[in-house]
């Protein structure tokens, strides 16, 4: 079970009866957020991203991320904790990211391609694409295969 308080924290808690658990913590600020809000956790997932067999969680900050210098907001970011231990976070970003796209705002872990893998599928919620305001675009990662 994942959760998060929006306080930069998100909670792992273990089976079975959930009353052990491990605190995930914020990583530093890629671009700090002027009025001092936080979106850590307001997506949360969990797969082996990383193809070493052990789940991996995903928690998204769509506050959070580049490029730097945003009035409000940057453009997101989704960090990947790498299990078992979960003690490294890697950002994952979008590959145009502009200020206030809400990229991880919304996100889903499938197996699309039918290839045993996880692809992560992460919308950039108000993106502007193609010359359209607030379009949103979709960006797909692959997994990497097992043993990484």
């Amino acid at each position: 079970l994942i959760a998060a308080d929006l306080r930069d924290r998100v909670f792992v808690y273990y089976a079975p009866d959930f009353t052990d658990y491990i605190v995930l913590n914020k990583p530093p600020s890629l671009n700090e957020n002027p009025f001092g809000e936080s979106a850590f956790g307001r997506a949360l997932g969990a797969a082996d991203v990383n193809g070493d067999g052990a789940a991996d969680i995903l928690v998204a900050d769509s506050f959070d991320g580049e490029p730097l210098g945003c009035a409000i907001s940057a453009g997101g970011v989704v960090y990947a904790f790498l299990g078992p231990y979960y003690n490294t976070a890697y950002p994952i970003l979008d590959f145009d990211p502009q200020c206030g796209d809400q990229f991880g705002e919304v996100f889903t872990i499938e197996d699309i391609d039918d290839d045993g893998r996880p692809e992560l599928v992460i919308a950039a919620l108000t993106a502007d694409d193609g010359g359209l305001g607030n379009s949103g675009h979709v960006t797909i990662f692959d997994a990497l295969p097992a043993g990484g």
